[in-house]
């Protein structure tokens, strides 16, 4: 090979190095920056921008030096063109879609995502962006009379709109809050909220012009259905049809929870003997907790429910159950009436009773010392019996 052919191959040799070696940097390559407010990662395909004002920013005048031609195509989703890929920062727009067509090689898409970490972003009541500040240019309150579309608001920086903004309190913000001045708002919201105990099928939400009262604006109530076991009572604050309309305002509906009545039995198992009285109340919908009582000489049977599902009672419906106990053995005695052998007796002499227990009180036998017919020659002593029997021993 002449060395002429020699060097013609060595240069083209050398033309294929350093075309390879662009093509890799082109598609390949790591991130690079533009510009200190552009970055692009071509490895992985992403644009990111700082921008260092709020100004609306011009990505093709940054990007048209480093990526060369390419179509003018950006997007928040496919398909939405923005013209002239001017992003509109004070609207806080982000993550677009960027389509690059290179000298060499085929089209690219290029996810675009701007950094806000430096603005300030002001929400209005329905946490609507409103403005979006950076922060070099809102270092103090009066900077935001440079911004013309937030004069109509008073600006907070909590989103209760509790706190109104300060020198001293911007600084540490990351957002704010504005709210319409009194003088600004034309439309008020007036709203029904029938809470967690009732619905309704009615319109409960009224956009209406402020400064006139509910029967000018024939507002009519809505109709509340209490759920099972409430009854609507009324709104708070009370509705007063001559009352002008100057500001939103929510009516909540009242309600009143509903007791229903219940029984609880008290009975020896297997008989129809009551052991006491029966405990009556009242109670709302729901499980009502139970509490067994003592019985003296009585044992509560296991297995007795200690709940009880309270309903609604219609008609002759009633909530009702019964308790059973039974009998204790170990807690009953026995007492004996002895006449003795100069006097006779045809009433009973045995009474089972409940030991430690008045002889009068509940659940015990009924006590009545019989009747003792003495001997000829012997008579009834003031006091017949020994010891003495009174009605209310304890035995």
């Amino acid at each position: 090979m002449s060395n002429l052919s020699k060097k013609l191959v060595a240069g083209l040799a050398l033309i294929v190095a350093v075309l390879a070696a662009l093509f890799t940097i082109m598609y390949f390559g790591n991130f690079i920056s533009v510009d200190k407010q552009v970055e692009v990662n071509r490895k992985e395909q992403i644009i990111t921008i700082h921008p260092d004002s709020d100004e609306e920013f011009n990505l093709e005048e940054y990007l048209e030096r480093r990526l060369g031609t390419f179509e003018k195509f950006l997007s928040m989703s496919k398909g939405e063109r923005l013209h002239d890929l001017i992003i509109n920062l004070r609207q806080r727009e982000t993550n677009f879609l960027l389509i690059y067509s290179p000298y060499i090689g085929f089209d690219r898409e290029y996810v675009v995502i701007v950094d806000y970490a430096d603005f300030i972003p002001i929400y209005d009541e329905q946490l609507n962006i409103i403005d979006n500040i950076h922060r070099d240019s809102l270092r103090k309150i009066d900077d935001l009379d440079n911004y013309p579309v937030l004069k109509k608001y008073n600006i907070f920086i909590d989103m209760s709109f509790n706190t109104p903004v300060s020198d001293d309190n911007l600084r540490s913000a990351d957002k704010l809050f504005a709210s319409l001045k009194e003088s600004e708002i034309r439309d008020i919201t007036i709203t029904f909220d029938v809470g967690t105990n009732g619905t309704s099928t009615d319109k409960l939400i009224f956009k209406v012009e402020k400064g006139l009262t509910f029967g000018e604006h024939k507002i009519t109530l809505p109709n509340v259905t209490p759920n099972a076991g409430y009854q609507f009572v009324c709104w708070e604050p009370a509705v007063n049809q001559s009352e002008i309309l100057n500001s939103n305002t929510t009516y909540i509906a009242k309600h009143e929870q509903l007791t229903f009545t219940y029984t609880i039995n008290y009975a020896l198992i297997n008989t129809t003997t009551t052991l006491r009285a029966p405990l009556l109340g009242e109670h709302v919908l729901g499980t009502l907790i139970i509490t067994h009582p003592v019985i003296p000489g009585y044992v509560l049977i296991p297995g007795q429910q200690n709940t009880m599902e309270i309903h609604p009672v219609v008609g002759n419906e009633t909530n009702e159950i019964t308790i059973y106990y039974a009998k204790d053995t170990s807690q009953w005695v026995t007492i004996t009436f002895n006449p003795g052998p100069n006097a006779l007796t045809s009433d009973p002499v045995e009474f089972e009773v409940i030991k430690n227990h008045p002889l009068n009180d509940e659940n015990q036998p009924t006590v009545t010392p019989p009747t003792i017919t003495p001997n000829s020659g012997y008579k009834v002593s003031t006091q017949p019996w020994d010891p003495a029997f009174f009605a209310d021993d304890h035995i």
